[in-house]
């Protein structure tokens, strides 16, 4: 018996000094509301953002309504107190910078519908699109890929354009919308039974036809260096590389090699810090993933798809991969982690959320707050085997992937705003 119990106790000491590592060495500031007005407990960012250009917000998963609410409350802040201008969705450069320029005359569910992903159409953030129309607030896109719903011909009469260029500009975004969007994609896009993607003549062919269009507006557009023609001329270059590059749009994973979506979000985020905002300060909204500040040696086991894809992202890219070393001395990266609760794509039921015994959100779990941060410097003795990134777990030092952390406890899904529910916000 006594045998029986020492070898219990053996058993149990990785777990235990794990855990009283995490108690002990890791002081977190606590996050006592995701949606309060009152800004006194997120002080602790000040020091750690200060002569900082641009802010990351991850999330683990897009699907969890209280990572969007706490960003909102960060942008706030940031705003605010930190004097930031600009924020950059991972959603399409085109829609967006397009939702930019009409927004004065939009409400927010209009912003909302024209600019994001499904994913980021969200209650909250028809708040966010009334805050930033009325404070100043500059919105932005990331993606090369378009998904929202792309505005209808009376918003281009609004642009300062001749009617030739203006006609030429709106069928070609109508066509690319209509051939590149996800939710009809498969009009061009075929799937064979093993999951490889076959390209229909129809796309090869409009894919030519949009690249010479494109083209020779953007040659028309190059004359002027309004702010209205450097958003419009960033958006054709973005649909150019999509179209350009057709050829890398395989497999069940509709946005083929990540090295050119990410690439290009790398390039769209360099163009906003350069030459659209050069004298702003900037927040970027993205997954974990794509914000992560490195991907080497990093693997990712789980399943996409129903298909398991194992170290699926070992040669994965991120847009910190591709920043000049300028940028990323003057960025912080913040992720966020859920340590319980549920998520949901939006259109499933909600799931639990499944932890790894020795995942790093079980270990730190256990704080009084709603949420709570903590630089990732204060992590490395905390031994922790892997963190819960969307579907999959992802194995690697945390603070190689980001400055800042901020866990999240009894989060909730996402309620998408559909046009099928008359696109309500409440």
């Amino acid at each position: 018996m006594l045998e029986r119990l020492s070898l219990l106790i053996l058993i149990l000491i990785p777990f235990l000094s794990s855990s009283q590592i995490a108690k002990k060495k890791i002081n977190l500031a606590p996050i006592n509301s995701i949606n309060s007005d009152d800004f006194s407990d997120l002080t602790f960012l000040d020091e750690h953002i200060e002569n900082k250009k641009v802010v990351f917000l991850g999330e683990s998963h897009h699907g969890i309504d209280d990572f969007h609410q706490l960003k909102f409350r960060l942008i706030k802040y940031l705003h605010q107190k930190h004097g930031f201008e600009v924020v950059a969705f991972e959603s399409g450069v085109a829609n967006i910078g397009y939702t930019e320029l009409f927004k004065d005359s939009l409400t927010g569910m209009e912003m909302l519908a024209h600019s994001l992903m499904g994913f980021w159409r969200v209650p909250v953030n028809c708040e966010l699109m009334t805050y930033s129309r009325d404070n100043k607030l500059h919105l932005s896109g990331l993606d090369p890929f378009s998904k929202s719903l792309y505005f209808t011909k009376e918003y281009y009469h609004k642009l300062d354009l001749t009617e030739e260029v203006m006609n030429r500009l709106f069928y070609a975004d109508s066509a690319f919308s209509w051939s590149y969007s996800l939710e009809k994609s498969k009009r061009f896009f075929a799937y064979k039974k093993d999951g490889s993607l076959k390209q229909s003549a129809d796309l090869d062919s409009i894919a030519t036809q949009l690249k010479h269009e494109y083209s020779e507006i953007y040659n028309k557009l190059k004359t002027s260096d309004t702010y209205q023609n450097k958003i419009l001329r960033r958006g054709i270059l973005s649909n150019l590389q999509i179209l350009n590059n057709s050829n890398d749009l395989k497999g069940p994973y509709y946005y083929g090699k990540n090295q050119l979506r990410d690439s290009s979000m790398a390039k769209n985020l360099e163009y906003l810090i350069d030459s659209l905002y050069p004298n702003k300060k900037i927040i970027v909204l993205a997954h974990n993933i794509h914000i992560q500040k490195t991907t080497n040696g990093t693997t990712v086991k789980g399943k996409f798809k129903g298909t398991e894809k194992k170290q699926v992202y070992d040669s994965r890219y991120s847009i910190g991969v591709f920043l000049n070393s300028k940028i990323k001395s003057q960025s912080y990266v913040v992720g966020l982690l859920a340590t319980s609760g549920t998520y949901t794509n939006g259109y499933n039921p909600p799931a639990k959320i499944k932890l790894k015994r020795r995942s790093l959100e079980r270990i730190i779990n256990g704080f009084n707050s709603k949420a709570a941060f903590t630089p990732t410097s204060k992590l490395k003795d905390v031994n922790y085997k892997t963190l819960r990134f969307n579907v999959y777990t992802y194995t690697k030092e945390v603070e190689n992937l980001f400055d800042g952390i901020i866990f999240v406890k009894d989060v909730k899904g996402i309620r998408i705003i559909r046009k099928s529910d008359g696109f309500k916000c409440e």
